[in-house]
């Protein structure tokens, strides 16, 4: 039954994600810091090393993990650490993560987002225009998704110094959001 497999994976990967965690804060135990601060970005960068070891065989679980993480370390703004992440979640996601999918779509746009944030403009270019496509594949081209992912791409082209691709872009998302965003009164 697929349901039922579905169910079992989501369970295991929720353990997996809990085991983690357990794992990164226990760190923290004074018993193992002997007495030192320990961040939790510290206890974070510790614990990847672990997390692709323990789960290498194990994907489906494996991405999910490096993709929360990665866009954790994005957030932060700590571009050289998501990036490696995102990169290892996306390219192990072949096998966890079916084309087509609403996970897979924003891996990718959080990769390119990293790679924009870090000046990799050709390689987020290429992941933008491959965010655009699986935006307009799974959501249709006048939605949000595909209007953020036309976001990026003009910021990207921007950071390639092509204005007029960048305002291309940029200009057509705006058009969709002022089509499909939800009006505040």
């Amino acid at each position: 039954n697929l349901e039922a497999e579905r169910a079992n994976r989501e369970a295991a990967t929720a353990r997996a994600v809990t085991g983690f965690l357990v794992g990164v804060f226990s760190q923290a135990d004074p018993e193992h810091t002997r007495g030192e601060n320990l961040t939790v970005r510290e206890a974070m960068d510790s614990g990847i090393g672990d997390l692709r070891t323990r789960l290498e065989k194990q994907p489906e679980i494996q991405v999910p993990l490096l993709s929360a993480i990665g866009q954790v370390y994005l957030s932060l703004g700590l571009f050289d650490q998501a990036q490696p992440l995102l990169r290892d979640a996306l390219d192990a996601g072949e096998a966890a993560l079916p084309r087509g999918s609403e996970e897979r779509a924003a891996l990718r746009l959080a990769l390119q987002d990293t790679e924009d944030a870090l000046g990799h403009y050709p390689r987020a270019l290429e992941l933008g225009h491959e965010a655009l496509a699986e935006a307009q594949a799974l959501h249709g081209d006048g939605s949000i998704e595909a209007a953020r992912a036309r976001i990026a791409l003009g910021n990207s082209y921007n950071g390639e110094h092509k204005a007029d691709e960048a305002a291309r872009y940029l200009e057509d998302a705006v058009v969709t959001l002022k089509e499909v965003a939800p009006r505040g009164d």
